[in-house]
């Protein structure tokens, strides 16, 4: 064995190269006769035929192959640096790249919700050879055959792994693995469908980020894929889920789907890892010893000249602490610029429709109790259209004077108060303008500029979302004049220009079909979608960047997206958390969105924010209206919600929900919700000295604002796996109420150090380090600070301080105290329907049996 480099790789070892086999015997009595000759050892999975190697890869990545336990690992170069430490090694002794030569198809199998039409590895590589390796000061590159052990005659597959490190990118180490074709592969084809890389983990050590994840913290143990869709509404909340998949396939989604599915995590191991592969691919959690990493794509349809290879790319990062981990990543990732004063201490931004009178009547019983107001956020101002999914916003983004009749004269009003306004879009647009209408078509002018995603008919790409007649097309951001037309022409013109909007939400990006026709015209600009589906999010985050470089509004106005990826942060200047229901749980709920935030914070979405209540609400009847659910958002979940936001969103804003109605608790709904927001818009704005303090932070290091305390203890054990606390930057500590009818909850508070103690929020009393329950009631959350922030942020401080003695008067004297009338109202219709709907689904099972008895 010898070290090769800079020369000629040696001839890599196969299956049948490994072990010589013995000649077998053409006669058929010595087939059958009993020998005492030794049997051929099994062929071993691995061979080396490339000596050991060990050599520092930039200023600090120690890259070590021993090919006697066929195992390459990385550790620091330094002591300095965490010493022997392992920052990521191949699983020992084994296999750690493979490859698949099968089937692969992903489809739409609901509305923006995919699923694996095929998925078949086909025959799978189980030997894997390393037969040379090249080195220079900045990269190592290691080289050899994948084949199979069961077919040692087959022709091998050849790969490279390379492991680079750049200066642009210093603690990052950069690993790149290409899978060539063979024109002949033992039962399968010849070009990969699968890629695998397995290596080395520990069974206690836990595994956090990923993107939003709504469900779980820490994903050890788990089956992650990777993979950009709607995250699904109620995602295992029985029977809420069944129900939803027996009204519209896959609508329910599951525990892992997600709008923002990102591959990079972090581990109570410092370690850190990140695809940069944009392909649909699984992290597999579930082994106590390996983690295997399988990226995976349709080889049927790519394109040869720019995919030619199936590659696996992946970057690894040096740190001392979750905190310094996070920090590097997001060099790679992006950092999110600070976002203006406005947004962050201007009070809330409240979620409004229904034309101008309602927007005004609300904007004023808001403004007269002293609600402080940083914009409405006015979401049907392109009007509306209604279907069976019920009144939706009409997908055309030009401002519709029909719906708002004195849209100037209302903007004139709310600015008195320094109120903005705010809008919506997404990258889709219906065709629902009715032809005598003064409006613009836009579907039918992108359409006929060759700008919407085409099928393979080379028509506009016609989906659905919500109902089946609610159709839409979607711009093609893979096409740069696409993106340019609808950046300028309907973002700049449309919404900043004429609307004079200070921001909107940007909504949506999930929905690219992957057998849609995306990029130019002739078939050599094409992109294949599936390399471009988990990039669309970032695509057109970087969208509505470009319309505000264009009309140079950069520094002060905002836009919130729901979809991310992995460079969304780059470009974005807020997101927020999706569309949770208006329910409590840990499925689809508050306690989601709390998950959200703390998975998001670890993977660079530093600044987010979630609708305060809330989002989907749930009037669904089906088998002819006999069996119905009801879900309804109610007062004490709208105030303990607005309590969790006031502390940890870096925007404060509600929405009204999917189906606003007579039984939805809203802001303004009584006196009691319209006092609670009111003093929690005053907590958010009172912090604004602090807060803007943390936006520059993560705009300067890619720090969440919100973020799991484990990055400020990392070294306390019992806050590593908790998922219910969340800190604001390192001086805030809350325990938000996540359950109804809670008055009292348990709070951990880590030590700390310089003789500093916790000071509650609002009573103002000390409390020691350490688990204890405490009081909790409607309007005082279990908040805790610093005791030294009151010199560190005397302002903040003095502002808390004044609201504290507010909240605690209107909450003792029972201001807070939601009308019994409307729950109980909604309460009995609820049980009602749920009851009857019990009796009829246990029927159900007896009807079907009669029926096929039934010789009729």
């Amino acid at each position: 064995r010898a070290l090769i480099t800079d020369d000629a790789p040696a001839a890599p070892a196969t299956v049948a190269s490994a072990f010589p086999r013995r000649e077998s015997s053409s006669s058929a009595s010595d087939v059958s006769a009993p020998t005492d000759e030794p049997r051929s050892p099994p062929v071993p999975p691995i061979a080396s035929t490339a000596g050991p190697f060990a050599k520092c890869v930039g200023p600090h990545f120690h890259v070590a192959w021993d090919p006697a336990e066929f195992h390459l690992v990385v550790t620091p170069c330094s002591s300095g640096s965490g010493g022997g430490r392992r920052i990521w090694s191949s699983t020992k002794g084994k296999p750690f790249v493979a490859a698949g030569f099968g089937e692969f198809e992903m489809q739409e199998v609901g509305l923006g919700s995919f699923r694996p039409a095929k998925d078949d590895p086909g025959p799978r590589t189980d030997f894997q050879s390393v037969d040379m390796i090249s080195a220079d000061a900045i990269s190592v590159t290691l080289g050899g055959a994948l084949q199979f052990r069961a077919s040692p005659g087959s022709a091998p597959a050849n790969y490279t792994l390379k492991l680079s490190w750049d200066e642009s990118l210093e603690h990052h180490l950069t690993f790149d693995i290409e899978i060539r074709e063979r024109s002949e592969f033992a039962g399968g084809g010849h070009r990969a469908s699968h890629a695998y890389l397995r290596y080395e983990t520990e069974a206690s050590e836990a595994f956090f980020g990923f993107g939003e994840q709504y469900s779980v913290w820490n994903v050890k143990g788990k089956r992650l894929p990777i993979l950009t869709q709607e995250q699904g509404i109620g995602r295992g909340l029985q029977p809420l889920s069944f129900l939803a998949d027996f009204v519209e396939k896959a609508s329910a989604g599951e525990w892992h789907t997600s709008y923002s599915s990102i591959p990079h995590y972090v581990t109570s191991k410092n370690r850190s890892l990140y695809l940069r592969n944009y392909l649909y691919s699984i992290f597999d959690l579930t082994d106590d010893d390996a983690v295997e990493v399988a990226v995976i794509r349709n080889p049927q349809s790519i394109k040869p000249r720019t995919h030619p290879f199936l590659t696996i790319s992946w970057g690894v990062v040096l740190g001392d602490s979750p905190k310094e981990l996070v920090s590097r990543y997001t060099k790679y990732a992006g950092r999110m610029p600070a976002l203006p004063s406005w947004a962050i201490c201007g009070g809330a931004v409240l979620g409004l429709e229904g034309g101008t009178d309602e927007v005004l009547s609300v904007y004023r019983q808001m403004r007269d109790v002293g609600t402080p107001m940083a914009a409405l956020w006015i979401q049907d101002w392109s009007g509306y259209v209604k279907d069976d999914f019920g009144t939706r916003v009409l997908w055309n983004w030009e401002l519709n004077t029909d719906h708002y009749p004195g849209w100037d004269a209302m903007l004139d009003e709310i600015q008195q108060t320094a109120t903005r306004v705010m809008t919506y879009v997404n990258p889709y647009l219906t065709d629902r303008v009715n032809d005598s209408s003064p409006m613009r078509n836009l579907f039918k002018e992108a359409a006929e500029r060759g700008f919407l995603v085409r099928n393979s008919s080379g028509q506009p790409y016609v989906q659905r979302c919500g109902s089946r007649t609610f159709t839409f097309g979607t711009i093609d951001l893979a096409n740069p004049e696409a993106a340019e037309w609808y950046a300028t022409e309907v973002l700049g013109k449309n919404m900043l220009q004429n609307s004079n909007a200070s921001g909107w939400m940007a909504d949506f990006g999930e929905y690219l079909p992957f057998d849609s026709v995306i990029g130019g015209r002739d078939h050599e600009s094409q992109v294949d979608p599936q390399y471009f589906h988990n990039r669309f999010p970032e695509e057109w985050t970087k969208l509505n960047s470009l319309a505000l470089a264009r009309q140079n509004r950069q520094d002060d106005v905002v836009f919130f997206s729901r979809a991310i990826s992995t460079r969304s942060p780059k470009y974005g200047s807020l997101f927020w958390a999706g569309d949770q229901l208006v329910t409590w749980d840990r499925y689809d709920g508050l306690h989601s969105a709390l998950l959200a935030t703390l998975s998001g914070g670890i993977s660079g979405i530093a600044l987010t924010h979630s609708d305060i209540g809330g989002y989907t609400m749930i009037e669904r009847c089906i088998l002819f209206g006999y069996v119905c659910m009801f879900i309804t958002r109610k007062c004490e979940l709208l105030m303990r919600w607005a309590e969790m936001s006031a502390f940890t969103d870096a925007m404060f804003r509600t929405h009204l929900g999917s189906g606003p109605g007579p039984f939805e608790a809203q802001i303004y709904s009584s006196a009691a919700s319209k006092t609670h927001f009111a003093n929690f818009a005053q907590v958010h704005k009172a912090l604004c000295e602090y807060r803007t303090e943390l936006v520059r932070e993560a705009a300067d290091s890619g720090l969440p604002i919100a973020r799991h305390p484990m990055l400020e203890f990392p070294d306390d054990q019992q806050l590593q796996t908790s998922d219910a606390q969340v800190m604001l930057g390192s001086e805030i500590m809350m325990a938000p109420v996540l359950s109804p009818g809670t008055s009292r909850i348990r709070v951990y508070l880590p030590a700390l150090g310089d003789n500093e103690t916790w000071v509650r929020w609002p009573g103002l009393d000390e409390y020691q380090p350490g688990g204890s329950e405490v009081d909790a009631p409607i309007g005082e959350p279990a908040v805790f600070f610093r005791s030294g922030f009151k010199e560190r942020y005397p302002n903040a401080y003095a502002e808390l301080r004044e609201q504290a003695s507010l909240v605690r008067e209107t909450s003792r004297n029972g201001g807070f105290v939601c009308p019994k009338e409307v729950d109980y109202r909604m309460g009995v219709v609820e049980l009602v329907k749920v009851l009857f709907g019990t009796v009829l689904v246990a029927l159900l099972p007896y009807a079907y049996y009669a029926k096929v008895r039934s010789p009729h």
